[in-house]
């Protein structure tokens, strides 16, 4: 080996001591990450309500936005909508929005025939 070669060698040793691995593969900056269709999205919908006189404090599972939409609209009667909150799989627990706000923008932007209104539900 030439003495360059090996001031090299030597220096790289001297100044890079080790070198730091991710255990996991680390995504490039500007990565484009598919977007994952609504109806296969899994939704956490943690609902407070009166039902039957007993104060529930429960969740449900659902896959799919229709279906969360469905599932909300036949416990309504039931539930607070300004306390239940709702969690897409995609997001982080301080990211829950009202039932309130899920359902009027859901209705209002994929909705918009159906004749279901939230604003009914509001207690004042």
């Amino acid at each position: 080996m030439s003495d360059i070669k090996k001031q090299q060698v030597l220096e790289k040793e001297l100044y890079q001591p080790f070198e730091i691995v991710p255990k996991e593969p680390m995504r490039q900056p500007f990565e484009i990450v598919e977007k994952k269709d609504p109806e296969e999205i899994e939704y956490l919908v943690l609902y407070i309500g009166d039902f039957d006189g007993e104060e529930i404090k429960s969740f449900e599972k659902v896959i799919g936005r229709l279906k969360v939409y469905e599932f909300i609209k036949s416990i309504i009667d039931h539930i607070d909508i300004e306390e239940s909150m709702i969690l897409a799989e995609t997001s982080m627990l301080k990211e829950a929005i009202t039932i309130h706000m899920f359902m009027g923008y859901i209705k209002d932007t994929y909705y918009k025939n159906d004749n279901f209104d939230i604003s009914d539900y509001v207690v004042e």
